[in-house]
């Protein structure tokens, strides 16, 4: 009686086995996204107890949405550099499944024995939207120099350069680097001999003219309340900004840097019409404005040093090194808030030197008896 009464469990047991195996194999499931379908049965669907199951749920879930996904695209600041205008393009969001829907919607079409599911999607927001780019529209600061007299070959390397930092697009925090900018001064990079300090006194070089840029930058930033991080002074004072407003630039060694200090996008535009460097500063709107205040604390007079030469008719003389006075300065930056002038600071002190004048003159011949 035992065997037999065991014999009929193993049947039974055989029997609801081979049932919900049956069932399983029956039932198939669809799920339907925008970018294709999942279709599942036995025997990713398996049934126990009259109930389905879709075996490693979670991870099907997670590969249907990761396959959904469509990424969202920023929105960016668009600089025209011809007409110097910058504007925004507007941000796009992207989608994928949502996970969780889709758990719900897959464990009732299982209870319910519902065969196709439409996977709902949900959106992914962009980081960077077009309202958080216009906040970076304001222009903090400005500042030109003539270079209207220069010759065709300065002329050409302030363009040149120009055209080069036009159109920067700066990170909050990220740091500007003129030479990296502009790059080496070389023929190859299709810079021309032109004027340039070297040695403290003035000599044709690769790429005069660039300090001139560098120059205009620097000041742009000042009244702009960016910080710069580095500059330097020239050995001899320049006639197209203020003394302690220059900023000498020389690849390798000398540069101009400074840092997006705000909490937004900066960008700068510039432009050179064979007159003048025009540099705007554009970023978040700043509470402060700036003016400069050169002062010069002393000034060093040039030295003469006169040559006899036999090239010279005697009684006459030529100058043959034009002299310059040296100075002494300070540059101050005065902060205003409100129209209201709320500090005055010393920025830095410089010292130009001098060129010594060299005078030839006329020396009678030696005779020789």
């Amino acid at each position: 009686m035992k065997k037999y009464f065991a014999l009929l469990i193993v049947l039974l047991l055989f029997f609801t086995l081979t049932t919900q195996k049956v069932y399983a194999q029956e039932y198939t499931l669809t799920v339907k996204t925008e970018n294709g379908e999942y279709v599942f049965t036995y025997p990713d669907i398996d049934c126990k107890n009259g109930e389905y199951k879709l075996k490693d749920e979670q991870n099907k879930i997670e590969r249907i949405v990761a396959n959904s996904y469509v990424a969202p695209k920023d929105a960016k600041l668009k600089v025209d550099k011809t007409c110097g205008k910058i504007s925004v393009i507007v941000e796009k969001n992207g989608k994928r499944v949502n996970g969780v829907e889709l758990k719900k919607s897959i464990d009732y079409a299982l209870k319910n024995k519902k065969e196709k599911i439409i996977a709902i999607y949900e959106d992914v927001y962009a980081d960077i939207s077009k309202s958080y780019l216009d906040r970076c529209l304001n222009l903090r600061g400005k500042f030109s120099t003539d270079y209207s007299c220069s010759l065709d070959e300065r002329k050409h390397n302030i363009e040149l350069a120009v055209s080069k930092i036009n159109g920067i697009i700066l990170k909050s925090g990220e740091v500007f680097s003129f030479n990296k900018t502009v790059g080496q001064r070389t023929e190859e990079n299709g810079f021309k001999n032109a004027k340039i300090i070297e040695n403290g006194v003035f000599a044709k070089g690769l790429g005069g003219g660039v300090c001139q840029v560098s120059s205009t930058v620097y000041n742009a930033l000042l009244l702009s309340g960016m910080g710069v991080k580095e500059y330097h002074p020239h050995s001899l004072s320049v006639s197209y900004v203020e003394k302690s407003f220059d900023a000498m630039v020389s690849y390798g060694w000398a540069d101009l840097k400074f840092v997006n200090s705000t909490n937004g996008y900066s960008v700068i535009l510039a432009k050179a019409d064979g007159k003048k460097i025009d540099v705007e500063i554009y970023g978040v709107k700043n509470e402060y404005s700036y003016e400069r205040e050169s002062v010069t604390t002393e000034e060093i007079p040039f030295t003469t040093k006169l040559i006899d030469s036999e090239e010279v008719e005697v009684g006459t003389s030529y100058v043959k090194v034009k002299g310059k006075n040296g100075y002494k300065s300070e540059g101050y930056l005065k902060v205003y808030k409100n129209g209201k002038l709320i500090e005055k600071k010393l920025i830095r002190k410089d010292k130009y030197n001098s060129v010594e004048e060299v005078t030839l003159q006329g020396k009678t011949a030696d005779v020789t008896s």
